[in-house]
């Protein structure tokens, strides 16, 4: 005699659960799992604009700033840990004031960019204000991630399998039945371990903060969390 039963579980915990019996001989389940996890990596790219009449003059200040700016940086940083600079650009670009109709060279403008990666997220404020102290004007995007995300997916995708054969053990008993074995499983992750802020601090340099009112610590950045979500849909066949 054929028989359908269906049923849904709900759960207030970070594990979610659907349940059908269908016809036959199987049960198919979905079970969900996911954690929230403190960022452990954060990376900023920082710019370094100068302009002047000539190229050249323009290069070597850029050149000045620079390297003033990331040898203090340098100093915040643990490289033995993995934290480092990395330069993301350099551009030379010709400036052009447009009168008349015609196009009159006024001067070049020299762009250096590059990336700081921290694993002490909570330094990173300090990070930028030593940026901006020190001649960087323009701070780009602010990135966190979570090093090791792979590991955390692993870890939530097995509590989720796990879980999906605890359900479907209940269901079967309560049914007068057991769990025979498995007819299909899949499991995935959503690796959301990346975000980026997009920092407000552009074209500004010490005298534009002074100007502004910015105080020696007044940038405060939170790295807030990151989410990580597992799932699993089986069948399980009865006995």
């Amino acid at each position: 005699m054929k028989r359908t039963i269906t049923l849904l579980l709900m759960f207030v915990f970070c594990l979610g659960t659907y349940v059908y019996a269908r016809e036959g001989s199987s049960l198919n389940i979905n079970t969900t799992a996911y954690e929230e996890y403190t960022p452990n990596v954060a990376e900023i790219t920082l710019t370094v604009d100068t302009k002047n009449k000539n190229a050249a003059v323009a290069a070597n200040e850029n050149k000045r700033i620079a390297n003033n700016a990331i040898e203090i940086i340098k100093k915040e940083l643990d490289t033995q840990n993995g934290d480092g600079i990395k330069t993301r650009g350099y551009n030379v670009s010709p400036q052009y004031q447009y009168k008349d109709g015609k196009s009159i060279l006024t001067g070049y403008k020299v762009t250096n960019s590059f990336t700081v990666k921290i694993k002490d997220v909570a330094k990173i404020g300090d990070i930028i204000n030593l940026a901006l102290n020190n001649g960087v004007n323009e701070v780009d995007s602010l990135n966190f991630s979570l090093e090791g995300a792979e590991q955390y997916c692993n870890e939530l995708m097995a509590r989720a399998a796990k879980s999906a054969r605890e359900r479907a053990e209940v269901v079967a008993k309560a049914m007068n039945n057991k769990i025979k074995g498995v007819q299909h499983a899949s499991v995935s992750c959503s690796d959301q371990s990346h975000f980026n802020n997009v920092a407000p601090y552009r074209m500004l340099n010490a005298k534009t903060m002074d100007s502004a009112g910015f105080a020696e610590n007044a940038v405060s950045v939170e790295a807030g969390s990151l989410k990580i979500n597992a799932s699993f849909n089986g069948t399980f066949l009865l006995k």
